[in-house]
């Protein structure tokens, strides 16, 4: 499509303005104006917006024409118990023939612009060498997964031949034997917890480490009860953990989905488990190892070929890869603040951050 060379505007939506479901009055080819009708209904129903003048989007234009487009998602974090507003950034995209404009840096300086503190969680490879250029900072959660079933592996390194559905099925059989040793050792070590799914416990106040993402009930119940497009797949739960008096210890969110493409190494069509997000009210009666292995079960009976957990904590990190987990990257949370952000110029070091992969969207992605 050959667009006459018209100047270069931005157009910032706001929460009151998507209401109405009314068609975009602008050409465009790519559909990033707007909203599918779930994403526009996460957005209105999302509990940590407080008023319609909340932007939801900033779409780049040649003329009439929408050649570039991120989404915003209102959030909060706690910085030394103090409730911050927060920005999260939502489907940042460009389409290739409009990225030599630049107008993909315009939208990210507009958004700066915005609000004093943004952030973003999951960011794409695509997306990631901009945030960095401008000085946010970067978090890293080291990503760790665990093959249960082999047919996407080997179909990548011998395709879906004979060869390839011989060497699946003698693949299948070692992973058997280890998922019936990781099922042993998780019901030892896990002996004096239950777990049941249902909805979001009351969550306890947090008052450590320094800066912590919101985290509440009613947030919870936003995630399970809301998505941005329609899939099929999908499966989504949160399982409360309980002791043997019945007390609740803490909570696990997890996700599954079919991903066409899991992971850099370019696995194809695998039904990914993942542990999103997890809490303990007593970590002398519940450690976050525990809740790892938990929500390892959990996945395997849902039937997972893999299963994914990102974290930044060094514990659980070694306890998944003697389980048999292997590293396969990491995710990335970056942060902008400037003044009067209480956040501008403080709290570099990761350890004074509790970061999880639901913050932000990327639960919904």
């Amino acid at each position: 499509m050959t667009i006459k060379q018209e100047k270069l505007t931005l157009h910032v939506m706001r929460k009151g303005e998507i209401r109405s479901a009314a068609p975009s009055s602008w050409n465009d080819p790519h559909k990033l104006a707007g909203f599918a009708q779930q994403k526009r209904a996460a957005l209105l129903n999302n509990p940590m917006s407080r008023s319609d003048d909340d932007p939801v989007q900033i779409l780049g234009l040649q003329g009439d024409a929408v050649i570039g487009k991120i989404d915003l998602i209102a959030g909060e974090l706690l910085v030394r118990g103090e409730p911050v507003p927060v920005l999260w950034t939502s489907a940042y995209f460009v389409p290739e023939e409009f990225r030599h404009t630049m107008v993909g840096i315009m939208i990210v300086l507009k958004m700066q612009q915005l609000h004093h503190t943004i952030a973003a969680c999951g960011v794409s490879q695509m997306a990631l060498p901009i945030f960095q250029k401008l000085k946010w900072l970067d978090f890293t959660q080291p990503r760790f997964m665990l093959i249960r079933r082999s047919r996407s592996i080997v179909e990548k390194y011998l395709g879906t031949g004979i060869g390839g559905a011989v060497a699946t099925k003698v693949a299948d059989g070692g992973l058997l034997l280890h998922r019936g040793a990781l099922r042993a050792w998780s019901a030892i070590a896990t002996r004096s917890l239950r777990t049941e799914m249902g909805p979001a416990p009351v969550l306890p106040g947090l008052s450590s480490p320094a800066v912590i993402v919101h985290r509440s009930r009613e947030w919870l119940d936003w995630l399970l009860a809301e998505s941005f497009e329609s899939d099929p797949t999908r499966r989504k739960g949160l399982y409360v953990v309980r002791d043997k008096a019945d007390n609740v210890l803490g909570y696990f969110l997890l996700k599954m989905r079919v991903f066409e493409t899991a992971s850099h190494r370019g696995f194809k069509n695998v039904l990914m488990g993942s542990l999103y997000d997890w809490m303990t009210f007593d970590s002398g009666q519940l450690t976050n190892r525990q809740i790892a292995l938990l929500a390892t079960r959990e996945l395997a009976n849902w039937g997972a070929d893999a299963i994914e957990i990102c974290t930044d904590n060094p514990d659980v990190g070694r306890a998944v890869r003697r389980l048999g987990f292997l590293r396969v990257g990491e995710l990335h949370t970056l942060v902008r603040a400037a003044k009067p952000s209480p956040l501008a110029g403080q709290f570099p070091d990761q350890k004074d951050w509790r970061l999880r992969p639901a913050d932000g969207d990327n639960f919904f992605m």
